[in-house]
C-alpha cells in the first residue's frame, strides 16, 4: 500500500514541538564537583554567586520550572546543591543539584542555612511591617505617621557581628547615593545598649540613623535571628524586600524605586 506523501512543513511543526517539549538544558558556571572540592570554593560560591534575594529563573534537578518558593524551600532541606547556570541574557537561572548521601555535611550545612533564610527572607515579601515608634541616637522620631508615603531602609545589626560592621562603608555609599531623596529613609535597629552604640559610634561611621533596642524587639516582633538584615519597606507600609549584604540591598532598592 502506498503512503500518502505527507508536506514538510508538517515534520517541521513536529520536530518544533518535540523540542519545546523536552526542558531546554542551561550548562552549568561552575560544575558541583568544583563547588564541593573545598570549603573555601564552597564560602566562595555563595559570598560571590549566590543572589536569591534577586528575581531568578528556577530549575528542579530534571531541569523543570519550578516556582522561587519551591526551590528556596527544597534548598533550605539541605539536600541540594543551587547551580548557577550560564546565560545569554540578564537573568538569572538556578538549578538544584541532589546532593548524594557520602557528601560532607560541612559542605552542605552553608546551603542549607542559605536555603532557609532567603526562603524566611523571601516568605515576609508583601507583609505589613509591625507598627512602630523608634527614636533614635539624636532625638528623632520614626513612627508609622511620620515615614507614611515614604520608602524606609531598614538594616537590624549589632556591634559584635563582624559581617553587619564590614558593610558598614557599603551601606553609607548607598545612602549618599540617595541623600537627596526626601522620600527615602535610611534607619537601622541596633541590638545593643545605648551606651555601646554611642561608644562604637565614636570611632566608626555609619550614616544611618541609629536606634537602639532590646533583644526581644528583633525576636519578637521582627522575627529576625540573621544578621544583618535589611529590610525595603514600600511607600504603603509593606515589606518589599529582605536582603543581607549591601549589594543585594542597592538591587532591591532600585527596583523599588521605579515602581
Amino acid at each position: 500500500m502506498l503512503m500518502k506523501k505527507i508536506p514538510y512543513a508538517f515534520f517541521f511543526c513536529l520536530l518544533i514541538f518535540s523540542s519545546c517539549r523536552r526542558p531546554f538544558q542551561k550548562k552549568p558556571v561552575f560544575e558541583p564537583e568544583l563547588i564541593l572540592k573545598s570549603i573555601d570554593n564552597r564560602d566562595n560560591y555563595i559570598n560571590y554567586y549566590l543572589k536569591l534575594s534577586n528575581d531568578f529563573i528556577a530549575y528542579d534537578t530534571a531541569y523543570n520550572l519550578i516556582t522561587k518558593v519551591e526551590f528556596l524551600k527544597a534548598l533550605s532541606s539541605g539536600k541540594y546543591l543551587p547551580i548557577w547556570l550560564k546565560s545569554d541574557d540578564s537573568l538569572l537561572y538556578y538549578k538544584l543539584y541532589k546532593l548524594g548521601p557520602n557528601v560532607d555535611r560541612r559542605f552542605t550545612l552553608g546551603f542549607k542555612q542559605i536555603g532557609e533564610m532567603c526562603y524566611e527572607n523571601y516568605k515576609r515579601e508583601g507583609k505589613k511591617f509591625p507598627q512602630f515608634n523608634y527614636v533614635d541616637l539624636n532625638g528623632h522620631v520614626y513612627n508609622n505617621k511620620i515615614v507614611k508615603g515614604k520608602i524606609l531602609v531598614i538594616d537590624c545589626w549589632f556591634i559584635a557581628c563582624g559581617s553587619c560592621v564590614a558593610g558598614m562603608p557599603q551601606l553609607n555609599k548607598i545612602a549618599h547615593q540617595y541623600k537627596n531623596r526626601d522620600d527615602i529613609l535610611f534607619i537601622s535597629l541596633d541590638n545593643d545598649q545605648k551606651f555601646n552604640s554611642v561608644h562604637f559610634l565614636k570611632t566608626t561611621r555609619f550614616d544611618f540613623a541609629v536606634i537602639p533596642l532590646p533583644d526581644d524587639y528583633f525576636t519578637n516582633d521582627l522575627k529576625v535571628n540573621t544578621y544583618p538584615s535589611t529590610f525595603i519597606i514600600n511607600k504603603s507600609g509593606f515589606i518589599s524586600k529582605v536582603v543581607n549584604n549591601p549589594e543585594e540591598l542597592l538591587i532591591a532598592l532600585k527596583k523599588e524605586i521605579a515602581k
